[in-house]
C-alpha cells in the first residue's frame, strides 16, 4: 500500500493491522505542513516518528512494519529462516 505517513513522499508498504490502524495517510494539518515553508522539518519528524516504528518491529515481534519495494507483488509466501535454509541442504 501506498503511505505518505513514513517521510511525507509515498512509499510502499506491507499493509498490516498495525498499519491500517495508524491510517495511510497524513491528517490535513500536516498536509498543510508539507506544503508549506516547513516541509523540511515537518519530513524529518515525520521520518523520527517512521524510524523508531522500524526499531520497534526489529525487535519486537508483535510489531509488524515493513517497508515494501516494487518486487513486493512477487512474494507467493513468508517462510522462516529455518525453511529457507532447508532448501539449501
Amino acid at each position: 500500500m501506498w503511505t505518505n505517513k513514513m517521510a511525507g513522499t509515498n512509499s510502499s508498504v506491507i499493509l498490516t493491522d498495525q498499519v491500517s490502524e495508524g491510517g495511510l495517510r497524513t491528517n490535513a494539518f500536516v498536509s498543510w505542513l508539507l506544503q508549506s515553508p516547513f516541509k523540511g522539518m515537518t519530513r524529518l519528524y515525520l521520518l523520527n516518528n517512521a524510524l523508531k516504528k522500524y526499531d520497534q518491529a526489529a525487535f519486537d515481534e508483535n510489531c509488524q512494519y515493513w517497508q515494501a519495494g516494487k518486487g513486493v507483488n512477487e512474494i507467493k509466501s513468508i517462510q522462516s529462516v529455518a525453511e529457507v535454509m532447508k532448501n539449501f541442504e
